[in-house]
This record gives C-alpha cells, structure tokens and sequence, in this order.
C-alpha cells in the first residue's frame, strides 16, 4: 500500500514539474521573441526649435547633417540642426526630454513635472 502511495506521489509530483516548466516555456517565450521592440536599433531625437521628437533608425542616424559646435543634428520634421539626443523621458507624460543646462530644478518642460531627486 505504501509503495502504491508512493508511486502515486511521484507520477503526481512528474506531472506537476512537466506542467510548471510547460507554463513558464509559454509565457516566457514570447516575451524572448518580442524583446526586440520598436525601440531597438532607434534613436530618439529631441529639437529644440520645433520641440518636437523623432525616433530615426540608428543607421539613418550617422548620415544626418551636424553642426559639429553644437553637436546637434537635422531635425527630419522641421529641418533645422537643433534635433538633440534625449536620454530621458518623463515619467508623467512620456514625452521625450530635450537636454537642459544643470540647474537647481530639473523640470519637464511639457507637463512641469519635478524630475530627479528634489
């Protein structure tokens, strides 16, 4: 009867591990394969004079017109080489954020939300 018992635990316990390892093969798969979002291999850009942001393809990215000065480059929606490289985005409104020059309060220049320590 014990040996019954015991058999019947472990075809049980084989079960349950081959269903647990199925389920996260499942669900952890397509997070693999989707990894690559859009955002992958894109830069985004912010510009300064129409203060608006681009994502470009981080190919297309090294062809653009710079001015070396500033190290800004062409805008691909007003034309003008004010488009800078953002690194960060709000955490309010998403929006991508121009850089700022260091100051006491780091804000969001769309929704004026505080960013960073305060």
């Amino acid at each position: 009867m014990i040996r019954g018992r015991r058999a019947v635990a472990l075809v049980f316990l084989a079960v349950a591990l081959i269903a647990a390892v199925g389920h996260f093969v499942a669900v952890g798969l397509p997070a693999l394969t989707n990894s690559g979002s859009s955002d992958r291999g894109r830069i985004t850009l912010v510009c300064g004079k129409c203060q608006r942001e681009s994502d470009v393809p981080s190919a297309e990215f090294g062809t653009l017109p710079a001015d070396p000065r500033t190290g800004c480059v062409r805008c691909p929606n007003c034309g003008g080489i004010e488009a800078a490289l953002t690194s960060l985005r709000c955490p309010a409104c998403r929006r991508a954020i121009p850089p700022q020059a260091a100051g006491p309060k780091l804000v969001c220049p769309f929704c004026t939300t505080p960013l960073g320590p305060q």
